[in-house]
């Protein structure tokens, strides 16, 4: 008769041992699980953000080049009504470098709506 009451005490200590390590590990897969979802939140916020800047830098590299266009459109029409006064010296009627200037202008607005 004893030999039973130690079998049953017995296997409810292993239900129990075995309950508790199942509770324990339970908890621990759920911790780990928070944790990375920890870390899954913030790479993508960090990947957010990367590409945010990323976005930026490429709108700045085509409003630069824009720009750029700008300088090129002032110095074309410049060319085409200028006198040559040799050593790259460029003479012209005011008109033609304010009709430079205003041209110039046109295309840097136009960069600044579509760019800014």
């Amino acid at each position: 008769m004893m030999s039973n009451i130690n079998k049953i005490i017995a296997t409810i200590i292993l239900v129990a041992i075995i309950l508790g390590w199942s509770i324990i590990v339970s908890q621990e897969m759920k911790q780990d699980s928070i944790e990375y979802q920890k870390r899954l939140d913030i790479s993508a916020d960090k990947a957010e953000q990367e590409l945010k800047i990323e976005a930026e830098r490429y709108k700045q590299i085509k409003l630069d080049n824009c720009l750029s266009e700008g300088d090129e459109v002032y110095w074309s029409y410049v060319k085409l009504n200028w006198t040559d006064e040799g050593d790259w010296t460029y003479t012209a009627y005011n008109s033609v470098w304010d009709e430079a200037e205003e041209r110039k202008q046109s295309n840097n607005d136009t960069c600044f709506k579509k760019y800014k």
